[in-house]
């Protein structure tokens, strides 16, 4: 992919996700249960761009870096949304939460850009600090009355859908661009 379709859709991402209001509200009612829970928490990073393109912008960067950070950056990312998920349920309150959110967009869009050119502690140490702030708001937000653990399991199965999604992505990018310089007979 050349840069300027890098910087086009880097700069498409961080504009949508910036004038927004964050869509990561709704969906499907206010009944209790494991299925709700599970529900709830499935919408919850799936309908919000914010999270979405964030999420799958760290499986692009993971798949984009190779090697252990394959599975490193994306493990990162849903260990610290973890603890940043049971830090919202607790109450804890985490200041700018939807302004760091936004911004994991655009950070993660730079790193993605950069083309693996910046360290890799440096990337393990910004997507676990932003992914707190991804999951505190998952877990602050969490509807009343749904199981705790039923709104985790969907979340965190949606984020793991979402890391995937964009590892895919990048490897299926990086296939066509390999096949496209293989001149045909």
């Amino acid at each position: 992919m050349t840069s300027a379709i890098k910087l086009t859709c880097a700069a498409v991402c961080v504009l949508l996700t910036s004038t927004l209001p964050a869509l990561a509200h709704g969906g499907a009612g206010d009944h209790g249960g494991l299925v709700h829970g599970l529900v709830h928490g499935f919408l919850h990073p799936v309908s919000g761009l914010d999270h979405l393109v964030a999420i799958a912008l760290v499986g692009l960067l993971a798949a984009h870096m190779g090697g252990r950070m394959l599975w490193a950056l994306p493990a990162v990312f849903a260990g610290a949304m973890l603890a940043g998920f049971w830090f919202g349920t607790a109450g804890t309150m985490l200041p700018y939460t939807e302004v760091m959110i936004a911004a994991s967009v655009a950070v993660f869009g730079l790193l993605f850009l950069s083309g693996g050119a910046h360290a890799r502690p440096v990337s393990v140490g910004l997507v676990g600090f932003f992914a707190v702030f991804h999951g505190h708001a998952h877990g602050f937000e969490m509807p009343s009355g749904v199981s705790t653990v039923a709104y985790c399991g969907g979340f965190a199965l949606a984020t793991i859908g979402l890391l995937g999604a964009g590892v895919l992505a990048q490897l299926g990018m990086r296939r066509v661009s390999v096949n496209r310089a293989i001149p045909s007979p």
